[in-house]
């Protein structure tokens, strides 16, 4: 090899030198650079994705607060009457009820379908304003779920 360069005239060395340059240019450009600017622009674009959707999400959550503000709220003996009932109603069985020295209401559940309390909780949100401020649901391997759902207290 060494042979093969010192056999060449300065002027074929420079142009050698010059071809295996441009072709290092040319892998580190298809190998590195491309790659590096596609990623960019697709970044971009998920960033701009991501930033409508936040806006979307955030409007529908304040239309969301500023309906359930305007919904009255119940007290804390109707609130737990109507949340019991409509566990009822759906099916669910309520096997604890407490009141906390917060005011705060606490409902457990032994044994129901999730699909039936994941139900119950939209449809106390919905029809009593009542959104859970702590939850705590397990499977128990029988397809059922236990679950301790807290509610913010209503007034007074």
């Amino acid at each position: 090899m060494m042979q093969f360069w010192t056999l060449r005239s300065p002027r074929e060395r420079l142009l050698i030198v010059a071809a295996v340059v441009i072709v290092g240019l040319l892998l580190l450009s298809t190998s590195v650079v491309r790659p590096l600017r596609a990623a960019h622009l697709e970044a971009r674009t998920h960033l701009m994705e991501a930033s409508s959707t936040l806006e979307l999400v955030d409007q529908a959550a304040q239309s969301a607060r500023a309906e359930a503000k305007a919904r009255p709220r119940l007290s804390d003996a109707e609130l737990r009457t109507a949340l019991v009932e409509l566990a009822r109603r759906r099916g669910i069985e309520i096997s604890r009820l407490q009141t906390r020295e917060d005011g705060n209401i606490v409902l457990q559940i032994e044994a129901a379908p999730a699909p039936l309390v994941f139900a119950w909780l939209v449809e106390a949100e919905q029809s009593f304003n009542a959104a859970p401020v702590r939850a705590n649901m397990s499977e128990d391997g029988a397809g059922t779920v236990r679950a301790s759902v807290e509610f913010e207290s209503g007034q007074p």
